[in-house]
């Protein structure tokens, strides 16, 4: 199931659609830590869509790294089995690697490279 949905990725879609990271069987799909898939790759200014495919639970992204005002650098609220969001702060990060983790399960962690061109996402 989880490679299924790692053609979710938008890995050819315009940078005018949102890559996709989808959250199953308690991992994230791409850019799981725990899965040989890699990281997340997204090009600079580029929005991100969030799905939770998961029964398993509820699912937020926050990125490890915090802003000086102590804001996650990027998130998500809490989504249910079958809702989506924008991952809020993707287009303003700057190219280079960001860890994230889900709030509900601290196991599940990622990496998100955002690339300063087309060759990622």
């Amino acid at each position: 199931m989880l490679l299924a949905l790692s053609g979710l990725t938008g890995a050819h879609a315009s940078p005018a659609e949102p890559a996709l990271i989808t959250a199953a069987a308690l991992r994230f799909v791409p850019g799981d830590d725990a899965l040989p898939l890699g990281p997340l790759i997204v090009e600079q200014g580029r929005r991100l869509l969030f799905v939770n495919a998961d029964n398993l639970g509820v699912h937020s992204i926050y990125s490890v790294e915090y802003d000086e005002d102590g804001w996650p650098l990027f998130w998500t609220d809490q989504q249910n089995l079958g809702s989506a969001a924008e991952v809020e702060g993707v287009p303003d990060l700057l190219p280079r690697a960001y860890a994230f983790f889900c709030s509900n399960h601290p196991e599940m962690k990622g990496t998100l490279v955002v690339t300063d061109d087309d060759q990622g996402a």
